[in-house]
């Protein structure tokens, strides 16, 4: 009896450690879609012609889950380990509390469309 017992809770164990990860592979690929929940099309994809973010929009710790000193760093935005955002990119102890750094947050140029919005940037980042 008591094997079956151990062998339920390794399984139970194993279950909720396998959706635990699915559920956030699934939230951080939510956050970063350009033209989703994301209005200004930030990505970790660096390329093409991706520029690190300095500045942040008013309302960005509103999309994207930041740490809770993010408004008093002065690096460029990165994704610490845990999931949340950080200004402290390119400084000493960057992501300190929080596993490290992940990935950097990139910019995009946008491209106008005929009805003069802005638009996705093409396959150039033009």
């Amino acid at each position: 009896m008591k094997k079956f017992v151990r062998q339920g809770t390794m399984l139970l164990a194993s279950l909720i450690c396998i959706l635990s990860f699915a559920l956030f592979a699934v939230t951080a690929a939510d956050a970063h879609e350009a033209g989703g929940s994301n209005p200004w099309g930030y990505t970790l994809n660096e390329s093409p012609h991706g520029t690190r973010i300095y500045d942040t929009p008013r309302g960005f710790c509103s999309i994207f889950n930041c740490v809770h000193n993010f408004d008093r760093a002065q690096g460029y935005v990165v994704e610490c380990w845990d999931g949340k955002f950080s200004a402290t990119g390119g400084l000493r102890n960057a992501c300190v509390g929080h596993r490290g750094v992940k990935a950097t947050l990139y910019a995009h140029p946008r491209v106008p469309v005929r009805n003069g919005s802005q638009g996705k940037p093409d396959h150039k980042g033009f």
